[in-house]
């Protein structure tokens, strides 16, 4: 699992990388060649890759998520919030007690979050 978490670091590194490299291209186009036509065409090309860069980073970071989570250990019990739930009241439904709010938050791999939920 570390290995995994680990080579999803190297993806978004690699997936941030790019995306500085199309900006940079991008702005290197513009300076190069400037008519409606190519505007037009490339501002689309560059908009897709932008979107699709984002996209796949946001779908890595997911992925690691779950990873994290599952690296930790699978849930023993299934809690479902309500309207007006603190993570001490979660806590206390699912450990009998508020003092594992922490924990429970950290299970479900939120770094943080504000008192209520």
């Amino acid at each position: 699992m570390q290995r995994l978490r680990a080579g999803l670091g190297q993806l978004r590194t690699a997936l941030l990388d790019l995306q500085g490299l199309v900006l940079s291209t991008r702005n290197d186009a513009i300076g190069i060649g400037r008519s409606f036509g190519t505007d037009a065409s490339c501002g689309g090309l560059f908009a897709d890759m932008d979107v699709g860069t984002t996209s796949a980073l946001a779908g890595a970071q997911d992925f690691d998520n779950r990873a994290a989570v599952a690296q930790r250990g699978q849930a023993t019990k299934r809690v479902v919030a309500r309207g007006g739930d603190t993570w001490e009241t979660l806590s206390t439904r699912a450990y009998g007690a508020p003092d594992k709010a922490d924990t429970l938050r950290q299970a479900n791999g939120v770094r943080y979050a504000p008192h209520q939920l």
